[in-house]
């Protein structure tokens, strides 16, 4: 492998390690929040209604990465990848937009099932493109970068949340 292949495949690595990162870290910025949410949507604390929208992400991304994981083979996974980073980035920019009250709840729902879309695009894109990537005998090192950029992204999420959100 040349060394300007070698720089594009680290500079890729670096590239999917911070978008999952990210991915992981604004997805759980919801959870130390779900009572500020409830009241900004009406519910007046209750977490109830709340829950329901880290509900539905999972499963829509559940089924999302089932059926690109299945794609993954049949279509060029660096476009995927791109179509479901900017579905995930939209749909979140778009969550600042959101007003309180009902309707407001119903459109970040809405969000939600896009972000779990996004979601369930980059996952599998990522994981196929890192196997393509890496040399055979250093891929689980390559996918142990990916499970610390998860965990990394959620404590990162959680962090800032609980840091920063709330009125308590």
């Amino acid at each position: 492998m040349n060394k300007k292949t070698q720089n594009s495949s680290f500079i890729s690595i670096i590239l999917f390690i911070v978008i999952v990162a990210l991915v992981n870290s604004t997805q759980n910025m919801i959870s130390p929040n779900l009572g500020d949410i409830s009241i900004y949507f009406g519910f007046g604390g209750a977490t109830v209604q709340i829950g329901g929208l880290t509900f539905v992400f999972m499963i829509i991304s559940g089924i999302s990465i089932a059926i690109f994981g299945y794609l993954t083979d049949k279509i060029i996974r660096k476009w995927l990848v791109v179509l479901g980073s900017l579905i995930y980035s939209i749909s979140s920019i778009c969550t600042v937009f959101i007003s309180p009250g009902i309707n407001g709840f119903y459109g970040f729902l809405f969000l939600m099932a896009l972000d779990g879309i996004g979601f369930g695009i980059i996952i599998p894109s990522i994981f196929s493109l890192i196997g393509d990537l890496i040399k055979q005998d250093e891929r689980s090192k390559g996918f142990s970068f990916f499970s610390i950029a998860s965990l990394l992204g959620m404590a990162t999420g959680l962090g800032l949340s609980t840091a920063l959100g709330g009125t308590d």
